[in-house]
C-alpha cells in the first residue's frame, strides 16, 4: 500500500490504493476526494495529482 506522509509527520494511505476496481465507483470516489481537497486547500503530491488527472481523464 502507498502512503502518504505530511509536513507534521502523520501519515495516511495514498489515494490511489484505496480505490475500487470497478471503474465506476473510481471515478465518483477520485472526483469526491479531488473536491475535499480542493475545498480545504489540503496538499496533493505531484505524483498523486498526475495520477488523479490521468484517471478523471478516462471517466466520462
Amino acid at each position: 500500500m502507498l502512503y502518504t506522509r505530511f509536513l507534521d509527520g502523520a501519515i495516511e494511505p495514498s489515494l490511489i490504493s484505496v480505490l475500487s476496481h470497478s471503474k465506476a465507483v473510481r471515478c465518483e470516489d477520485v472526483a469526491r476526494q479531488t473536491d475535499v481537497k480542493a475545498k480545504y486547500k489540503l496538499w496533493v503530491p505531484q505524483s498523486e495529482s498526475n495520477t488523479v488527472r490521468s484517471m478523471l481523464n478516462t471517466c466520462n
